[in-house]
C-alpha cells in the first residue's frame, strides 16, 4: 500500500495533539520553548496507536492475503528509534529542566535557568545513587559491558513508568466507564454535582484568602518600595503588576464572605528587614503559584455551576417538552466548545429537550457499556498474559480479525483505549496537588509536568500490549519493537520478571477505584488534606449522613449562586426559595424535578407508574396554584404547614403528605 495514507494519519495525530494542547493550553501566550516540547511529549504516546499496529501488520506473513499498511523496517526502526530517545530525552532532561524554569520566581533569564538546574541536580543525584544499586546488579547477572549499561538506562526508565502506566490505566478503566454512567441520569448528576459543591466553594475560598495574604504583603513591600535596593525596586514594580493582572481580582460576592469572616485573611506577613533576591524570588514563585491555584478553583467552581444550571434546566423541561437554548453563567467564563451548535436550525426547544432528556442518556448508557465490556477484556488480559496468554481477550479480539486493514483497526482501537484510560487518569487523579490542568489556563510548570508523564507511557503501554498477544501466533517478538527494545528489557531476569508478573497489580488500582478505597487510605496514612484521587466513595452510616448534609448544603449554595446570575423566571431555584428572596417564583416544572430529585427519580428515565404520576401532577397543582403556596401566606395544616404541624418534630424529620402515598419523605419546604 502506499506510503501516503500512513502519512495522512500521522498528520492527523498532529492535528489531534495540537487540539488537545490548545483546549489546555493558552497558545499565543505561551512560550515557544514551552510549547514545542510539550507538543513533541504527547505527540509520541499518541502516535503508537499507529506504529504498534503498522509494526505488527509489517512483521507477519501476507500469505496472500492483504496486511494493510506496512513500512519498510528501516522506517519502522527510525520511527522506533526517534520515539524512544525523544521520550527519553524530553522526560529526563528538557521538561523538568522546563518546569522549574516556569515556576521559578526569579527575573533574569539566567538566575531562572541556574535555580532550575539545581533544583533538577537534587533529583538527579536521586536517581544515580538509586541507579547504583542497580548496575550492581546488572553486572553480576549480564557482565561489564556498553550493552548492560545500555540495558540499566532503559530496564529502569521501563520499570518506573510501566508502574505509573498501570496505576493510571487501572483508574482510568473503572473511572471512564463509571463517568459515561453517572452522567447517564441527569438527576443523579444534579446530586452529585450538589454534593461537591461545598469542597469545590471552600477550596476556593481558601485559595482566595492566601492571595490576598500575598497581596498584603506585597502592597506592605510597594510601600517600601524607596528604601530597598534600586536593583530590586523594578522587581517590585513587577510583583505589583501581577496582583493587579485580572486573574487576582475578587468579585463583590468573595470580598463580601471574606469580610464576614469566614476566611480570616490577617496572617499576612511582613516583609523582612533586609530584602534580597532569594526573598523577591521566594516570594514571586508563592504569588504565581497561589494565583494558578486559585485560577484551578475558579474554574472548576464555573465548570461546576454551568453543568449544575444546565442539569436543572434539562430536568425542568420535562413537565412542558420545552428546552430553550441553555443560559451560559457568568463564573463559568468563556463558552464551552460543543459539538452540536447552539444555532443549529433542527434543535428547536422541543427537539433539544428530546436531545437531552431520551437521546443523550440512552447514548451515554450504551457507550459506558462498551467501555466497562472492554475494560473487562483489558483486566482480564492482563491477568492471564502472565500464564495462559491464548486466553487473553484482546488476542482473540485481533486474531479474529480476517487481517488487512481490519485487524489493523481492531489493534488500533484498543491501544487507543488503554492510552485514552491513561491519560485521562493523569489529568483527573490529582495525587500531585501542587500541579493541575486548567482548560484554556494551564500553567508552563503544569503543561511540562503532565506531558513528561505522559511521554512516559510511551514504551510500557507499547510493551505491556505485545505481552497480552500471544507471540507464536502475532509473531511479536519479531517486531523491530522487539528487537530494538523488548530485549534490553529482558535482558536480566528481573527486567524480564517485571514486565511479566507486574501487570498483575492491574488489579489494585482498578480494586481501588471500584470499591473506594482511596477514602480509607488517606484516612488511615492521614493525607486526607493533601491528596485527591479524584472519585472517591464514602461508605457506612457515617458517608450517608456526610453526603446527605453535603447534598443539601451544596444545594443551597448553587441555588444562591446562580440565582444572582441567572434569571428566576427560568425555575432553576427551588420552589422552596420565597417571593422577596431572590425575585419571584420558581416555576411549577422546579417543584416536579425538586421531587423527582429528592425522591431519587431520574427526571424521565426511569417510569413512576400512573399513581405516581398522577399524585405528582396533584402536588405540583396545590404547591403553585393555592393560597399560601410558595409565599407568605398560610397553608392547610392537613397539607404540612410551612414551619410545623401537629405531628411535631424538626421539617427534616416530618413526612409530607406526599410520602403517604409514594413512600419517600421528602424535604420539609
Amino acid at each position: 500500500m502506499s506510503s501516503a495514507l500512513p502519512a495522512v494519519l500521522f498528520a492527523s495525530c498532529c492535528l489531534f495533539t495540537l487540539l488537545l494542547i490548545r483546549s489546555y493550553l493558552p497558545l499565543r501566550s505561551t512560550p515557544g520553548y514551552v510549547l514545542a516540547p510539550v507538543f513533541l511529549a504527547i505527540l509520541v504516546p499518541c502516535s503508537i496507536v499507529l506504529l504498534v499496529p503498522i509494526d505488527l501488520a509489517s512483521t507477519s506473513e501476507s500469505k496472500g492475503v492483504s496486511i494493510g499498511i506496512v513500512l519498510t523496517e528501516t522506517a519502522r526502526l527510525i520511527g522506533w528509534r526517534i520515539g524512544y530517545w525523544l521520550c527519553f530525552v524530553l522526560t529526563w532532561a528538557i521538561l523538568p529542566i522546563l518546569q522549574s524554569f516556569s515556576d521559578s520566581g526569579y527575573q533574569s533569564t539566567r538566575a531562572r535557568l541556574i535555580d532550575s538546574l539545581r533544583e533538577n541536580a537534587r533529583y538527579q543525584a536521586i536517581v544515580l545513587g538509586t541507579g547504583f544499586v542497580f548496575l550492581i546488579y546488572v553486572i553480576s547477572t549480564a557482565g561489564v559491558s556498553f550493552r548492560s549499561l545500555y540495558a540499566l538506562v532503559i530496564a529502569l526508565a521501563y520499570c518506573y513508568a510501566l508502574a505509573v502506566a498501570i496505576y493510571l490505566m487501572g483508574h482510568g478503566l473503572v473511572a471512564l466507564p463509571r463517568h459515561f454512567f453517572q452522567d447517564a441520569s441527569v438527576a443523579r448528576k444534579l446530586r452529585g454535582l450538589q454534593t461537591q459543591a461545598v469542597g469545590t466553594y471552600d477550596s476556593l475560598m481558601d485559595a482566595t484568602a492566601k492571595l490576598l495574604e500575598v497581596q498584603d504583603e506585597v502592597r506592605m513591600l510597594q510601600e517600601r518600595k524607596h528604601n530597598v535596593a534600586p536593583d530590586f525596586r523594578g522587581w517590585i514594580d513587577e510583583l505589583g503588576d501581577i496582583v493587579a493582572l485580572p486573574e487576582s481580582h475578587l468579585s463583590p460576592r468573595e470580598r463580601t464572605m471574606l469580610s464576614q469572616g469566614i476566611h480570616s485573611t490577617n496572617t499576612a506577613s511582613a516583609p523582612p528587614q533586609i530584602i534580597t533576591e532569594e526573598y523577591l524570588a521566594n516570594l514571586t514563585r508563592r504569588l504565581k503559584a497561589i494565583i494558578n491555584k486559585r485560577t484551578r478553583y475558579q474554574s472548576a467552581w464555573g465548570s461546576l455551576l454551568q453543568d449544575a444550571s444546565d442539569c436543572q434546566h434539562i430536568l425542568d423541561s420535562i413537565p412542558t417538552r420545552s428546552l430553550p437554548r441553555f443560559p451560559r453563567v457568568a463564573a463559568a467564563g468563556s463558552k464551552p466548545v460543543s459539538f452540536v451548535p447552539e444555532k443549529f436550525t433542527l434543535l428547536t426547544p422541543f427537539t433539544r429537550h428530546l436531545l437531552h432528556v431520551y437521546v443523550m442518556p440512552q447514548l451515554r448508557r450504551t457507550i459506558a457499556t462498551i467501555l466497562a465490556l472492554a475494560s473487562i477484556a483489558v483486566i482480564w488480559s492482563e491477568i492471564v498474559s502472565s500464564f495462559a496468554p491464548k486466553l487473553s481477550l484482546l488476542s482473540l479480539s485481533i486474531s479474529w480479525g480476517s487481517g488487512g486493514l481490519f485487524q489493523q483497526a481492531i489493534t488500533a482501537s484498543w491501544i487507543a483505549y488503554m492510552v485514552i484510560s491513561s491519560l485521562l487518569s493523569l489529568s483527573s487523579v490529582r495525587l500531585w496537588n501542587g500541579y493541575v490542568l486548567i482548560p484554556r489556563k494551564t500553567s508552563g510548570g503544569s503543561a511540562c509536568f503532565y506531558a513528561s508523564y505522559a511521554a512516559r507511557l510511551t514504551v510500557p503501554l507499547s510493551y505491556n500490549f505485545l505481552t497480552l498477544l500471544p507471540p507464536e501466533e502475532t509473531k511479536w517478538k519479531k517486531t523491530v519493537f522487539h528487537s530494538f527494545l523488548g530485549r534490553l528489557v529482558n535482558l536480566t531476569p528481573l527486567g524480564q520478571g517485571f514486565s511479566t508478573f507486574f501487570p498483575i497489580f492491574i488489579l489494585v488500582p482498578v480494586s481501588a477505584a471500584l470499591f473506594g478505597w482511596y477514602d480509607r487510605v488517606k484516612e488511615c496514612c492521614g493525607f486526607s488534606d493533601y491528596f485527591n484521587w479524584g472519585d472517591e466513595e464514602q461508605d457506612g452510616e457515617e458517608g450517608v449522613n456526610a453526603k446527605n448534609w453535603l447534598w443539601r448544603e451544596g444545594r443551597e449554595l448553587i441555588d444562591r449562586e446562580l440565582g444572582q446570575g441567572v434569571n428566576s423566571s427560568t425555575g432553576f431555584l427551588s420552589a422552596r426559595r420565597p417571593t422577596g428572596a431572590g425575585g419571584g417564583l420558581s416555576s411549577g416544572g422546579a417543584a416536579a424535578t425538586r421531587v423527582r430529585l429528592e425522591s431519587g427519580i431520574a427526571g424521565g428515565d426511569d417510569d413512576e407508574g400512573f399513581l405516581g404520576g398522577m399524585f405528582h401532577r396533584v402536588r405540583n397543582t396545590l404547591d403553585t396554584a393555592l393560597p399560601g403556596a410558595g409565599n407568605n401566606g398560610t397553608r392547610p395544616r392537613w397539607m404540612g404547614p410551612d414551619g410545623s404541624n401537629s405531628t411535631g418534630g424538626t421539617p427534616e424529620q416530618r413526612p409530607s403528605w406526599f410520602s403517604m402515598f409514594t413512600g419517600v419523605v421528602g424535604e420539609s419546604s
